[in-house]
């Protein structure tokens, strides 16, 4: 088994040493604020990979890449990311998920208020919740019922586990209320 990584510290294309590799790993350093390195897969959805404030995130990934290269076009640095690392091998990663897994979409505040999640495919609802911020806070979910599902925020400095969503109706749209106790930049990743 071989392996290769290339770092980058903006959106350029992710070239592998040669054709039909699998990308295994990715590995995200945050900076001021929390961000993400996202990587658009089937020409309309983003895998997202979350890093922390001031800090690191590893994750196995499984993907048998096609062509020679991931076009900077389909590369995002959103919000506060330093680098990325990713990690190409000639096989497959055992424990690794498909860039699928990691299909997200992100909502990002830097006030208290509403942010709405657009998901650019049919109607779904969101499954698990990771939420990042630089400042402690919280993010409401839409309303089931009499029950508002809210996660509590803090400065971390590594990733949160995500969190189930409690069931929401299939939408392309969910709005999301904000709350942070000062000034400062959260994120909210919806995993479909």
């Amino acid at each position: 088994m071989n392996f290769h990584t290339q770092r980058i510290t903006s959106a350029v294309a992710l070239a592998p040493p040669s054709p039909g590799m699998y990308l295994v790993g990715v590995l995200v350093t945050g900076g001021a604020t929390p961000g993400s390195v996202s990587i658009r897969y089937n020409g309309v959805a983003s895998a997202h990979f979350p890093a922390p404030t001031s800090g690191q995130h590893y994750y196995d990934v499984s993907e048998k890449l096609s062509g020679t290269n991931i076009p900077a076009g389909s590369i995002g640095f959103n919000g506060g990311i330093a680098s990325a690392v990713f990690t190409y091998s000639t096989e497959a990663n055992g424990k690794g998920k498909p860039l699928s897994a990691f299909r997200a979409v992100r909502v990002t505040r830097t006030t208290t208020g509403t942010g709405t999640a657009t998901y650019d495919e049919q109607p779904a609802a969101p499954k698990f919740a990771v939420v990042l911020t630089s400042v402690a806070g919280r993010v409401a979910f839409p309303a089931v019922g009499p029950y508002t599902q809210t996660i509590e925020a803090w400065i971390e400095e590594t990733v949160p586990p995500a969190l189930p969503v409690t069931v929401l109706a299939p939408a392309n749209t969910h709005d999301l209320t904000f709350t942070l106790d000062g000034a400062g930049t959260t994120d909210a990743y919806l995993f479909y």
